[in-house]
């Protein structure tokens, strides 16, 4: 019974690899597309009127948290991870 605990908590630990991984992967590109833009700003490839500010923002995560608890933590990631 014992090993039978051992090997759920081992299934579990392998589990929890996958989305981790996944999470970071995203994390990465949000921030590689971050970076990207504000390169884009810098050589005026892209406008500053893209910039947007807390009235967008909040009205993004609303319609986000209309789509699903998932959208909204992955919008709310990009915001976290987006430098003020």
């Amino acid at each position: 019974m014992l090993l039978g605990r051992r090997k759920c908590a081992s299934s579990s630990k392998s589990a929890g690899a996958k989305p981790f991984k996944q999470g970071s992967l995203k994390t990465a590109n949000y921030s590689l597309l971050t970076l990207q833009f504000f390169g884009r700003l810098v050589t005026g490839q892209a406008s500053v009127s893209h910039i947007s500010g807390p009235v967008t923002i909040a009205d993004v995560a609303g319609q986000t948290a209309k789509i699903g608890w998932q959208a909204y933590l992955e919008f709310l990631a990009v915001v976290s991870i987006s430098p003020a």
